[in-house]
């Protein structure tokens, strides 16, 4: 039988330093996504943190160039970690704890930050807009071998909802994609980089 943590393991963290892989691994990211599609990218700060003890450092954006496509923002922070925000709404904290009662492992996180990125290119994020008075946005991963999902009731993110209500848009950086007129509304991939 597998024991809890102890109690003072929960918010204790002793080495975040072995999280800084994800540093280099974030940049060797971008500029994977810069060279294969055809986005543009901007840093800048972050905006203010409102953590009292992790600091948001820097805000790079990934952009499509066409709008119909999924946009991925990397927000570096001095834990140090990762945060993803991809689409519309889909938020992931890389390492998603990080203290010692969740034992989060350098290897895991690095692998994740992988296969978040391989599955938004590949357009395996799926967002909802569901409600009829307030609204629910729903997101799924559905990547090679894992999935994931989440639900929120708020859109924190300064963007306008632009999903048709009960409708299924699947957003990439990926090849392919289908039209409106798809009962999923898959949205189109982002054009790749032609080779010279």
């Amino acid at each position: 039988m597998v024991e809890d943590p102890p109690a003072e393991a929960y918010g204790r963290v002793t080495n975040p330093e072995r999280f800084a892989p994800l540093l280099p691994a974030a940049e060797d990211l971008i500029a994977d996504l810069e060279r294969r599609f055809d986005v543009s990218v901007a840093r800048g700060p972050a905006p203010p943190s409102e953590s009292a003890t992790v600091e948001l450092v820097e805000l790079v954006e990934i952009t499509p160039i066409r709008v119909d496509q999924a946009p991925l923002a990397i927000t570096f922070t001095s834990f140090p970690g990762l945060y993803l925000d991809a689409g519309a709404w889909a938020h992931i904290a890389l390492p998603a704890c990080g203290c010692d009662a969740c034992d989060e492992s350098a290897e895991d996180v690095l692998r994740e930050l992988a296969e978040y990125s391989e599955a938004l290119t590949a357009g395996q994020l799926s967002e909802r807009i569901t409600g009829r008075f307030r609204p629910i946005l729903e997101h799924s991963w559905d990547g090679e071998g894992w999935v994931r999902s989440g639900t929120r009731r708020d859109c924190p993110r300064h963007r306008p909802l632009s999903c048709v209500p009960d409708r299924c848009s699947r957003r990439q950086m990926g090849a392919g994609g289908r039209g409106p007129s798809d009962p999923e509304h898959a949205v189109a991939a982002p054009t790749p980089v032609a080779d010279p």
